[in-house]
């Protein structure tokens, strides 16, 4: 029995109603950031390099033929792209960044070429600019910018001087 001047042992049900509230809304928070393209890892520089800001290796086996990768050059947002040209295999290193106003660029991949979000210059996968449809130019005047990329048998090395 209990004393009307004692206190029930536990938590009183105003205290559990605020957790189980405040358990509700950090899931749903979390949730939430983990579903929307800014907590997305889509577009963000994958960490399957090896080596220092001055050269960057990658497996051969990291990038299918006609695909592109997001990496970061020497703090810098790019691409490894690996695609074919004139019958052979080419692998090159893009900025991903807009000539125009510098902002990122992005990767459609089932159109195949780079599009800026910003002013709509399309460049194609070896970063030179697209020929526009009306024949008029894109605001982008200059191809992306390329760091030089050596394949040695299964690796591909990007040099980021």
């Amino acid at each position: 029995m209990q004393n009307s001047g004692d206190k029930p042992e536990g938590i009183s049900r105003r205290d559990m109603l605020g957790r189980l509230l405040g358990a509700g809304c950090t899931a749903c928070l979390g949730a939430l950031t983990t579903a929307c393209p800014g907590g997305s890892d889509w577009g963000k520089p994958h960490k399957l390099a090896e080596g220092d800001a001055e050269q960057l290796e990658f497996s051969t086996a990291d990038v299918p033929l006609n695909a592109v990768l997001p990496i970061s050059v020497g703090g810098q947002a790019g691409f490894l792209v690996h695609m074919e040209q004139d019958g052979a295999e080419q692998w090159l290193a893009l900025e991903n960044k807009c000539t125009h106003k510098k902002s990122k660029i992005d990767f459609l991949q089932d159109e195949g070429y780079f599009k800026c979000p910003l002013h709509k210059s399309e460049y194609n996968m070896d970063g030179t600019l697209r020929e526009r449809e009306n024949g008029k130019g894109w605001p982008a005047k200059q191809p992306l910018k390329q760091w030089p990329v050596e394949v040695r048998g299964s690796r591909v090395v990007i040099i980021a001087s």
